[in-house]
């Protein structure tokens, strides 16, 4: 929006089918990369990739790879939150054909752990948010996550890892 005439306006930052052939499955916004002040883009692309676009002091956007090791995994959505308290602030989720990984800024680089592996395929949704009080005391949001006609898959942080439920199976 821009507040001096009034309108809206728009402007393309990047366009992953020119550039890499390939498309955007999920895009969310929040402050996940604690190298920024405010809010950046997490950008899940059809192929595995996962990208970060953030906006520079000098009002240019700035594209960072965050992974390309699932390359052509496929990848159905991803979100933001703080569900892992080994990290300031919040982390991102990924949800691919395979499994759902977690990204955090460790200090040097792109910190990910699979949380997560599926035998089967076909995937729909990821949200994280405070569910219910799993572990008394525990602060952090939870990840749940829907598959297509197999399984709910519930996540959360037990004290010392990632613990796996599933809710619904087929």
């Amino acid at each position: 929006y821009d507040n001096q005439t009034g309108n809206w306006t728009n402007k393309t930052i990047w366009n992953p089918w020119v550039d890499i052939g390939e498309c955007v499955i999920s895009l969310k916004i929040g402050d996940f990369d604690p190298r920024h002040s405010g809010n950046e883009l997490l950008c899940a692309l059809y192929g595995g990739m996962v990208r970060e676009f953030y906006k520079a002091s000098n009002g240019t956007w700035v594209q960072e790879v965050i992974d390309d090791s699932h390359a052509g995994t496929g990848t159905y959505e991803c979100d933001i939150g703080n569900f892992d308290p080994r990290f300031d602030g919040n982390e991102c989720a990924v949800f691919t054909e395979q499994n759902i990984t977690m990204y955090a800024w460790n200090g040097t680089g792109w910190y990910n752990e699979t949380i997560d592996v599926y035998t089967s395929t076909g995937g729909s949704a990821v949200e994280s948010g405070v569910v219910g009080e799993i572990i008394p005391g525990n602060d952090v949001s939870e990840i749940v996550c829907g598959r297509c006609q197999t399984k709910v898959v519930f996540v959360w942080w037990n004290g010392s890892g990632y613990e796996v439920n599933y809710i619904w199976l087929s």
